[in-house]
């Protein structure tokens, strides 16, 4: 059973979980069970942007696949998964790093610089993908 603590939020799973903080006031504090039916989207985010601060917690050996599934989410057709790394398992703790330079930390190649993020502001299948995310 995996439980990540995002400090300000967190989550008890039956496997891998993800916590994700953006900004440095810790309001929008959001965490996410693995497996999960689509990507979820973060809340507190306008638009994905490369340049965003953030603080990423990866508890209990999240397959690297499924990291890389959901930054392509945030950066559409512009990430990468090594295929020596397809079966990595990634449990992590990283405070106060861009999200462009997490996604290259935790092993992820990134296509084209600069990442261009997707609009998230109106999204409305984040919100549907976050409730069905809840349900599982």
């Amino acid at each position: 059973m995996g439980k990540c603590d995002g400090r300000t939020c967190g989550i008890s799973c039956e496997g891998a979980c993800t916590c994700m903080i953006v900004g440095d006031e810790h309001t929008d504090c959001e965490c996410w069970c693995h497996p999960w039916s689509s990507p979820p989207v973060p809340r507190g985010m306008n638009k994905s942007d490369p340049e965003k601060m953030i603080k990423f917690f990866v508890c209990d050996e999240m397959p690297l696949s499924s990291l890389g599934y959901f930054f392509d989410n945030l950066f559409p057709e512009q990430i990468l998964i090594p295929a020596s790394k397809v079966n990595t398992q990634v449990t992590t703790q990283l405070e106060n790093i861009k999200i462009g330079d997490l996604i290259e930390e935790l092993g992820l190649v990134v296509v084209k610089k600069p990442l261009v993020g997707r609009d998230l502001g109106k999204d409305l299948a984040r919100d549907f993908a976050n409730e069905m995310n809840e349900k599982l």
